[in-house]
């Protein structure tokens, strides 16, 4: 049976059996969850086998010292040769790839974006590099996600919907954190949270995160933190402080990881080399640092900044120092946990701001939690106020980084929720993140998502946008000076006024000055071609009856109205008298629109 066919009866088998239009989408996004939540158990597979055999090469001697740290270099030629062969026709990385196609193609992505995602971040993850599986996993689910929607033909809308079904079940399966996929990609990527878009993606997350379930067999929290290490835990008015300093600690390292970031990207970009070798230069970086760190300490270990750093977190969340006091005893934790701290955030750089396929949620989970446990053993040891459990800082340091650095603080709560799976934690939780946001906001306006594609030309809106055009008012911008003519004058009077004054959209007053229509630029250039006429027409002959705005209108309003006219202007006119007071027009709305924006 032909596609276009089988799609036909596909859609019609699916409406025959459906209780209401919106229960198409539920289920297709419930076997999007399923497909995607299997293909990132099988994404995992390899990565991890990688991992593995990189990390058995440094314990192995001196050659498989040297091959260690070598591997990288050799996964970043590798990814570097995918993004070669594999032409994208998205110019952003990562999740910018997806941000970008939500907003600029109309959430179309091609397969060949998930392939080349799987593969390169395969390449560059399993050999050492920096970086993390999630936003990988994430692409992959989303060109899922879309590719199904071109199949099924369906509309814009509900392809978004589809796409962020892909890429939540990805996440969620990953992860096992089903809530965390949901609002990552409502906060993130679509940043939509309208019941039609979220119902979908719900059922997707928790059928992704159920298939890897199933398969793994096993329902136990990641990072091996449970509800049981946190069991009497209650948060005390006196451990508001601790906290505070927690969540602004937290957020100016991940608004300086985000300038961090950028700065790297542009220093690789700047590089006289094939884009296809920047990868390498930053992987031959990465191999110096971890040569310096492994001989600092004296090891032939797996440097702990390298991969995705999944075992450095489950290391500290599992540990026992919680009760170090003394400062002299905490000094050489916060001196390795401070180098550590630098290290990962300069491996970052090296690897994702080299053009290196990866994701960065990882490493913000990774410098959330060093960062946190940093901050919980310093302020036992060195401050008089009351003592925090480091572990606990860790996991709340985690989703505050995530929060700060994606401005997207419900995602940082939802994933600490689901990585404790205890209650008890969410008051400080909902604290920090929130302060996390706002610090981190302070010295970075982009996210570590957003910079790259604010430099290509988007300016991303959000949920918030309906409450930045209902913020501004009409008749807080420059007003242009009109001048109306009389509804009785000829049309060959509004020409000359036009000649004279370079108004071509004019506004009609009766004969008290009061507004009444206006004559639209296109009606006007009309009447010069009939030129010798113009002393026989009058001016309410070509007049339109033009909804005015009032200063008091906000730019909602003014959206509405410049989208039901082909006019660049509109006469704003005084709510009581009718008088007009002038023209504004629609790239002032446009421009006033956007400064608002940037300013949310």
């Amino acid at each position: 049976m032909p596609i276009p066919a089988l799609n036909t009866r596909l859609r019609a088998t699916l409406r025959r059996w459906m209780p209401g239009p919106d229960w198409e989408g539920v289920i297709v996004g419930a076997l999007i969850g399923l497909a995607v939540g299997a293909l990132a158990l099988a994404y995992m597979v390899p990565i991890t086998w990688l991992e593995h055999k990189t990390q058995a090469l440094g314990m192995s001697g001196e050659a498989g010292f040297a091959m260690m740290l070598a591997a990288p270099i050799v996964g970043a030629l590798g990814s570097g040769l995918i993004f070669a062969l594999i032409a994208s026709p998205i110019q952003a990385h990562g999740i910018g790839q997806i941000i970008w196609a939500v907003n600029r193609l109309q959430s179309r992505i091609p397969a060949s974006l998930g392939i080349k995602q799987w593969i390169g971040s395969t390449c560059t993850i399993g050999s050492g590099g920096s970086a993390g599986p999630e936003g990988p996993i994430v692409s992959v689910g989303a060109a899922v996600g879309s590719q199904v929607a071109h199949f099924l033909r369906v509309d814009t809308m509900q392809r978004t919907t589809l796409l962020g079904c892909g890429a939540a079940a990805g996440l969620a399966a990953v992860f096992n954190a089903p809530l965390t996929g949901v609002f990552f990609v409502l906060e993130v990527l679509l940043r939509d949270f309208s019941l039609r878009m979220m119902a979908p993606i719900v059922v997707a997350s928790v059928m992704g995160a159920a298939t890897a379930q199933a398969l793994r067999a096993s329902n136990e929290p990641i990072f091996g933190v449970g509800p049981s290490q946190f069991d009497g835990f209650f948060f005390e008015l006196d451990e508001i402080p601790s906290m505070v300093i927690l969540g602004v600690v937290v957020g100016l390292c991940g608004g300086w990881f985000v300038r961090m970031l950028e700065q790297s990207a542009r220093l690789f970009a700047r590089l006289k080399v094939p884009a296809l070798v920047r990868p390498a230069v930053g992987a031959l970086l990465l191999a110096g640092l971890g040569w310096l760190w492994c001989t600092a300490h004296d090891s032939h270990a797996f440097p702990p900044f390298f991969g995705n750093g999944y075992s450095t977190i489950s290391a500290w969340c599992s540990s026992e120092r919680t009760e170090i006091r003394d400062g002299q005893e905490a000094w050489p934790i916060v001196r390795m946990l401070t180098l550590l701290l630098a290290a990962k955030a300069v491996a970052t750089c090296l690897t994702i701001g080299s053009g290196a396929c990866g994701g960065l949620f990882a490493p913000s989970l990774v410098l959330g939690a060093v960062s946190g446990a940093l901050c919980g053993v310093f302020l036992n040891a060195y401050t008089p106020l009351p003592d925090v459990n480091p572990v606990l800082c860790a996991v709340i340091g985690m989703a505050a980084f995530v929060a700060g650095g994606s401005h997207a603080p419900l995602t940082g709560v939802m994933l600490a929720y689901e990585i404790t799976r205890n209650y008890s934690v969410m008051l400080p939780l909902l604290m920090v993140t929130v302060l996390s946001t706002l610090f981190s906001r302070l010295v970075s306006t982009h996210s570590v998502y957003t910079g790259e594609i604010d430099r290509l030309g988007l300016k991303l809106g959000s949920s918030i946008d309906m409450s930045v055009l209902r913020r501004v008012r009409v008749g807080d911008l420059f007003v242009q000076e009109a001048h109306p003519i009389s509804r009785h004058a000829t049309v060959a009077e509004l020409l000359l006024n036009a000649e004279r004054t370079g108004d071509w959209d004019c506004i009609v007053v009766d004969t008290d000055g009061r507004y009444v229509g206006m004559v639209a630029a296109p009606d006007l250039r009309a009447a010069f071609a009939y030129r010798e006429a113009a002393p026989l027409l009058y001016v309410h002959e070509l007049m339109r009856e033009q909804q005015p705005l009032r200063g008091d209108d906000t730019l909602d309003i003014a959206f509405e109205a410049f989208s039901a006219t082909d006019a660049q202007s509109l006469p704003i006119v005084d709510r009581r008298s009718n008088i007009p007071r002038g023209l504004i027009s629609r790239q002032q709305v446009m421009k006033a629109y956007q400064k608002a924006l940037a300013q949310a």
